[in-house]
């Protein structure tokens, strides 16, 4: 289970490809440095996320590789 905040370039396969469920605050910036058919190929298995995901400072112009994802559970943290 992928539980990280930042999805570096460094970190090629952050989860597995056969991986389902993904949970953490994933942010992808411009210094994630990934292309969109790396994103696609990264997402293609993930239906649910379990935290939420920030898209920042791109050029993407859509966010067609969340396209599989049919359930985002995010959970908020108030201080309690």
């Amino acid at each position: 289970m992928f539980e990280e905040t930042y999805l570096p370039a460094s970190m090629v396969d952050p989860w597995a490809p056969w991986c389902t469920t993904i949970r953490g605050r994933i942010e992808i910036t411009w210094t994630s440095n990934f292309t969109e058919s790396q994103l696609n190929k990264l997402f293609r298995n993930v239906t649910t996320i379990v935290g939420s995901v920030a898209v920042m400072n791109t050029t993407f112009k859509r966010i067609s590789f969340l396209k599989n994802i049919v359930t985002m559970n995010v959970y908020l943290n108030n201080g309690k």
